[in-house]
């Protein structure tokens, strides 16, 4: 989701990438899009660089989510990842859910009402927006 959403931020209303693996993602960074010796990306295709790219302009708006488990495998790089959008003056919400695994179901089970509520509140704003309401 990360890597698409700054790629493509036209695409998108609202975004909620949840536990990335962005640890891998800065090591593709790091060693020129490389993240083993038979998987090579693009140079730049990375949800590191890709936010670096996406912050020089910030348009069109990305109306942003980042949720993950504090139990999860990825919980402290997705943590680092925030600490980076944040030194790039990226505007985002994050969600912590405690005791949570890497598991969409069970992340979803605790805490979808509130990621789902941040989707129909981005939409809907767009909507007035795109009708010239306040």
């Amino acid at each position: 989701t990360a890597r698409i959403m700054f790629r493509h931020p036209h695409l998108f209303i609202s975004v909620a990438p949840g536990g990335g693996g962005h640890a891998t993602e800065k090591r593709i960074s790091e060693e020129g899009g490389r993240e083993s010796d038979k998987l090579i990306f693009a140079k730049g295709d990375n949800t590191w660089d890709l936010a670096r790219k996406y912050a020089a302009k910030q348009k069109p708006k990305l109306n942003i989510l980042v949720y993950v488990g504090n139990k999860g495998f990825n919980y402290q790089n997705n943590l680092e990842w925030m600490k980076h959008l944040k030194k790039l003056k990226i505007p985002f919400g994050h969600l912590i859910i405690p005791d949570a695994p890497h598991s969409a179901t069970i992340i979803y089970e605790k805490r979808g009402l509130e990621i789902m509520g941040f989707h129909a509140r981005n939409f809907a704003q767009a909507l007035k927006d795109f009708h010239g309401e306040e």
